[in-house]
């Protein structure tokens, strides 16, 4: 093969593979707030997150769609990074999260102070709320939704 051939056939491999890499990334920005949701809840339930605790975090990730539209849901997600859902900042609302998956939580408490090896408290220094029950369901949220968000990213 003579060198203009050999230029000609690179030529052609780079043009096909910028035209894929192309059409992933339009098809990855352009991914639905549906599909998102299906993603999520998907990884949910690969990590055992209790399946009604699934439902009440698809639902309400739904409403921030409603309310925000998909392309703000979407960058809100992007863009979590170790902090509590605003829809689970309110202490009462944190109670009520915690005692309705108490088991689930605790266990998501146990696993973190093994994978982190710090205690919950340490952990959760930052918030202000003194409610343990609160602080603990807002640990749990936190950290498993970054990790949700990063693997979709």
């Amino acid at each position: 093969m003579n060198w203009r051939k050999a230029v000609a056939s690179i030529a052609g491999c780079l043009m096909v593979a910028g035209g894929i890499a192309a059409l992933i990334k339009t098809n990855k920005k352009e991914m639905s707030a549906d599909a998102t949701l299906q993603l999520l809840e998907s990884k949910m339930k690969e990590q055992s997150f209790d399946p009604h605790l699934i439902v009440e975090l698809i639902s309400t990730f739904n409403k921030r769609i409603d309310t925000y539209g998909e392309k703000a849901f979407s960058k809100w997600l992007s863009k979590l990074h170790y902090s509590v859902p605003e829809e689970f900042q309110e202490e009462q609302v944190a109670i009520t999260t915690y005692e309705k998956y108490e088991t689930w939580m605790d266990e998501e408490v146990e696993k973190l102070e093994n994978e982190t090896k710090l205690p919950w408290q340490t952990q959760t220094e930052d918030l202000k709320i003194l409610d343990e029950r609160a602080r603990k369901a807002q640990l749990v949220l936190r950290h498993r939704m970054t990790e949700l968000a990063y693997e979709l990213i």
